[in-house]
């Protein structure tokens, strides 16, 4: 084997193993925004829409923050956590490719850009 294709291959492993660990890490709720992890940011979710945090209601809004972080990116929890529902509702119904576009969006324009989103 040459060295070219030694490196390819470590190389491939390597990305492969950290988008695995990536993964991995986002739905196990590892995934922080400004250092709050998933579930707190679902426990503030629910106290915004004025509901009791019930067990059900967190676990199944963590989930949903998951999908959002590995489809959107991170950053969407930062602008969830500071937007409340509205922005969370938002990024629900993003398109695959739109969750970079919506976190400038709403960074930039706040509420004005969540009511043209939504």
């Amino acid at each position: 084997m040459n060295s070219k294709t030694y490196f390819h291959q470590v190389w491939c492993a390597i990305l492969i193993a950290t988008f695995s660990a990536t993964s991995i890490s986002t739905y196990a709720g590892v995934v922080s925004a400004g250092g709050k992890a998933i579930r707190e940011i679902a426990e503030e979710l629910a106290e915004q829409a004025g509901r009791k945090a019930s067990k059900e209601f967190i676990e199944t809004t963590s989930e949903q923050l998951g999908k959002i972080a590995s489809k959107c990116g991170n950053e969407s929890l930062d602008v969830i956590e500071k937007n409340g529902m509205a922005a969370f509702r938002v990024f629900q119904n993003a398109g695959d490719d739109a969750g970079p576009y919506l976190v400038n969006a709403i960074r930039t324009y706040g509420d004005d850009a969540i009511r043209v989103a939504e």
